[in-house]
């Protein structure tokens, strides 16, 4: 992990005020920013632990990983039947076992009521509803809507995830999703090649999801989310 920090010495003139950080990983970037104040201290307490204590965690996380600026969470969502919205129409549709992949962002806590971390859910694959959840899963693309058929990136048009105090909260984050209207956008990801309207109406309708119908990522785990490092 590369940091690079912007400090602008003629527009510091407290420890209020924000630096700029550009956090560089396995090639993806995410700008941040911080008070000073913050960030000395974020400096001093790096060469002081000599032990790391994780955060409280959801009970159906597989994986975190902490940066400089938060977290990435990885969740499992077991295989089951949701009831959706499908351009206007309500369907009870069965779903894979999944992997959410969600970046928490510390807030910059202004108010006393505003929230400790913002939250995106950033990345979703499915997996076979078998065996324990490894870097060497192979993983597959989600295979309905509003999922991006090769990163996996989320699309929930207007739709944003709620701020948290607490990790564990991130629980039930992926009926945000789930819940949320599926559209035609991105479209189906499934062999034999399907339309939407036919899985939710036809195929998966009140049915569980078969996993024969799943299309390989040609990746595991580790590979896919750029993880097995640490």
């Amino acid at each position: 992990m590369i940091l690079n920090v912007k400090l602008d010495t003629q527009n510091l003139h407290s420890f209020n005020d924000l630096v700029e950080i550009r956090e560089t990983d396995n090639n993806r970037s995410q700008d941040y920013k911080m008070s000073l104040s913050n960030f000395i201290q974020l400096l001093s307490s790096a060469g002081e632990a000599d032990k790391t204590e994780s955060p409280f965690l959801p009970n159906n996380c597989i994986k975190y990983v902490q940066s400089v600026m938060g977290f990435r969470v990885y969740c499992s969502i077991p295989k089951s039947q949701w009831m959706i919205n499908y351009n206007g129409n309500h369907f009870k549709v069965g779903f894979p076992k999944m992997v959410f992949e969600y970046e928490i962002f510390n807030n910059q806590q202004i108010a006393k009521e505003q929230k400790k971390y913002r939250v995106k859910l950033s990345r979703i694959v499915a997996i076979e509803n078998k065996g324990t959840i490894t870097g060497d899963t192979p993983v597959y693309k989600f295979p309905y809507s509003h999922v991006d058929k090769l990163q996996g990136s989320v699309c929930m048009g207007g739709n944003q995830l709620r701020d948290i105090d607490c990790l564990t909260e991130l629980e039930t984050f992926h009926s945000y999703f789930l819940l949320s209207p599926f559209s035609e956008d991105y479209g189906a990801k499934v062999k034999p090649t399907t339309t939407l309207a036919v899985l939710f109406s036809d195929t998966f309708n009140e049915k569980d999801f078969n996993d024969s119908y799943l299309v390989p990522a040609e990746r595991t785990l580790n590979e896919f989310f750029l993880l097995g490092k640490y």
